[in-house]
Order: C-alpha cells, then sequence, then structure tokens
C-alpha cells in the first residue's frame, strides 16, 4: 500500500523500526509541520511523506513561483542556472550572444508549466541519494501519485548510472524520461587508487600541518550556528548561485539535534572557517552542507581541506563518494570520474502541450548539451 501523509495527518505515520525509517521521521516531522521555507527559506513547496512498504520518501509538490530554488524548480535548474552563467561571462560579445537564447529558454520552460512537477525522494538539498526500491515499488509510486496529482509531472532528482543505476533503468523502464541535469563526480574510496594520486597525497599534508582543528557536531556551541550559516553562504550561494539552497540557522540547529547531517568543521582560535555535512545512504555518501570563508588566503587550504576530510570519511566506511557537481578539474586530479546525472520524469498522463516541453528539453540536454557538459566544468 501506497499513502501519502500531510502537516495534518503526519502524526499517523506508523514509521519503519529501522534506521532507514528513524532518519526520515527525524527529518520529515519538522520540515512538514512547520514548512520547508523555515529551513531553506528559497524553497518553496509543499512537502509531504509517502510511505511504501518499508520506505517512507519525501515528496514536494511544486508550482510556479518566481526563482524558487532549483531542488524543486526545473525552469530554475535548467534555464535560471544557464542565466546566470552566461551574466558572469567575461567576454562581452558572446554574452550578447548567449544571453537571449537562455532568456528564451527560461521563459519557455515557465510558460511550458515545468515547475507543476511532483519529485519523489526529494530531500531538498543538492543531491538526492537513493534507498533500495524495487521496479515494482517504483511503478506503485509513479501510479499513486499520478492518481494523487493528475496535472503535475512525476520526478525524480539526481539518478545516474553509478549510485543509483537500478532506478535509473527501473524508471526508464517505466516510461519515464531521463533528462540531463549536470556532471557529476564519484569515486570508490574503498579502493585505493584515489589515495595514490598526488593531489590527494598533497591535500592530506595540508591537514597535517593545519593550525586549525578538526571538530565534530557536538562540540559546537548556539554562537557557532550564524557562523556556519555565513560560511556555506559564502560559497553556495554568494560565489555559485542564489538558485542554490539558502539554508537558515534553523536549518543547521534541526541537522544536528536530530542527526540529519554528520558534521566535521575546521576551527582555529574559536572561529570556524570551514564546514561539510554528509549523510550515507545505501553505501553512498555526499556533502550537501560544504562551506569555507572565502575572504581567507587560499593558501590556507581550507576547501582542499574539507575535501579530503570527506574522503577520509568515505574511506573508512568503505564507501561510494559521490562529490556531486562543479570544480570537475580538482575532482579528477583526484581521479574521481564525471558521469552526467538525470532527472527521470514522467509525463504520459499529462496533456500533449505539457509533455512537448519536457520532450524538447530531453533533445537538448541529451543530445547538444550532454556532450559539453564535463568539458565546460571546470
Amino acid at each position: 500500500m501506497v499513502k501519502i501523509y500531510d502537516s495534518s495527518t503526519i502524526d499517523d505515520l506508523p514509521w519503519p523500526d529501522n534506521e532507514e525509517g528513524g532518519y526520515a521521521r527525524n527529518f520529515l516531522i519538522p520540515f512538514i509541520k512547520n514548512g520547508p521555507d523555515t529551513y531553506i527559506e528559497n524553497v518553496k513547496t509543499e512537502l509531504v511523506a509517502l510511505h511504501i512498504d518499508d520506505h517512507v520518501l519525501p515528496v514536494t509538490i511544486s508550482n510556479i513561483h518566481p526563482d524558487n530554488c532549483f531542488v524543486c524548480s526545473p525552469s530554475s535548474f535548467y534555464g535560471g542556472f544557464s542565466k546566470e552563467r552566461v551574466k558572469a561571462i567575461e567576454n562581452d560579445l558572446l554574452k550578447a550572444l548567449l544571453f537571449p537564447a537562455v532568456n528564451l529558454l527560461h521563459t519557455g520552460l515557465k510558460k511550458g508549466k515545468l515547475d507543476k512537477v511532483v519529485y519523489v525522494n526529494n530531500w531538498l538539498l543538492s543531491t538526492n541519494l537513493y534507498p533500495k526500491l524495487s521496479d515494482d515499488q517504483l511503478v506503485r509510486i509513479r501510479d499513486h501519485l499520478i492518481e494523487q496529482y493528475p496535472d503535475h509531472a512525476i520526478a525524480f532528482r539526481s539518478i545516474n548510472k553509478v549510485d543509483s543505476l537500478h532506478c535509473f533503468r527501473a524508471l526508464g523502464n517505466a516510461g519515464f524520461h531521463l533528462v540531463a541535469t549536470r556532471p557529476i563526480y564519484i569515486v570508490d574510496a574503498a579502493q585505493n587508487e584515489h589515495f595514490k594520486s598526488r593531489m590527494i597525497k598533497s591535500d592530506l599534508k595540508i591537514l597535517r600541518n593545519t593550525e586549525y582543528e578538526v571538530i565534530d557536531g557536538s562540540q559546537l556551541t548556539d554562537q557557532d550556528i550564524p557562523r556556519i550559516v555565513e560560511i556555506y553562504r559564502m560559497l553556495y550561494v554568494d560565489k555559485y548561485s542564489q538558485l542554490n539552497p539558502k539554508l537558515t540557522e534553523k536549518f543547521i540547529k534541526i541537522i544536528i539535534e536530530n542527526r540529519i547531517l554528520t558534521l566535521k568543521l575546521l576551527r582555529k582560535d574559536g572561529r570556524v572557517d570551514g564546514v561539510l555535512g554528509y549523510v550515507i545512504r545505501n553505501g553512498v555518501i555526499n556533502s550537501p552542507l560544504f562551506g569555507y570563508d572565502t575572504s581567507l588566503p587560499k593558501e590556507l587550504g581550507l576547501y582542499r581541506m574539507i575535501s579530503v576530510l570527506l574522503s577520509l570519511e568515505a574511506k573508512e566506511h568503505g564507501l561510494l563518494l559521490n562529490m556531486s557537481s562543479g570544480a570537475g578539474s580538482y575532482k579528477t586530479l583526484r581521479r574521481a570520474k564525471p558521469y552526467i546525472e538525470y532527472n527521470a520524469v514522467y509525463t504520459k498522463h499529462l496533456r500533449l502541450k505539457r509533455r512537448v516541453p519536457w520532450a524538447i528539453l530531453k533533445t537538448l540536454m541529451n543530445r547538444l548539451a550532454s556532450p559539453l557538459m564535463v568539458k565546460l566544468d571546470n
């Protein structure tokens, strides 16, 4: 049986008595009761819990909202990010040539109502890791959501051919479009190849010789929380994109109190200058919380130390490390391999005028953009 629980019924959900169920409970109860934008201010969506067999998954139901966070808005991801990248181009002629095209794309995505979408297993972070879901469970989830939300596309973010290969194949067989999103980088930290690279050895040397101490979340005080938000936003929002999740102080408090993410931090003279927060699911580790003080000298190696701390955690637990997107050359120098990530999107129940924009986007991304993604991701 598949059942949806919202803010009025979440207390009635029979949570599975396992680690996955406990994690879902700790995340979903506060996020559903208080609203997602309490914790991530630019997320404008409805969040519910989907219960199927021994799984509880977060599901977001989104509609059109200007400048919504990319984690629940296809138009922000495919159009908004593209506009930001073009605006950052220093070549004025190239910028003048490209901007009308990406602006037209962004407008078309909004007019095509791509943001009327239900995302399954959407933890509202940059990368979603997947539990073990059978072909039958994925089909039952699809059919139930079509019945509940007949005017919305049904989608799964963060699908790739490595750590979510089963979902990639099963969703494709179930009639989902697989629409390319971005290049990501994955390395098997259980193997020694990652740590044989010259750059990783250099990163470890910086970590050994630093004046910073490495602490965990249990050593934080309330006074550290605003600083964590500040350095996360310095990197992910101010430097990269206003469409990335804008985490709040309440988010940091809840992930510490409810153990939603495991934190590692760099502190010196009583001040936190670097942070990572990671999650482990189904043999994969990823760090959706990552930041450092970008105003400090690059020679301190803050980014390199945070990154190698994550690699060490992955090695200790024998995990695949999903390093997400960005900084492609940095990651490949450490022997991570690039893969294309996808949105799996089901539209067959929608009217033709709603299906066509997704089909066009799939062609644009898979045939034109996908071959260039890795080359441009530096």
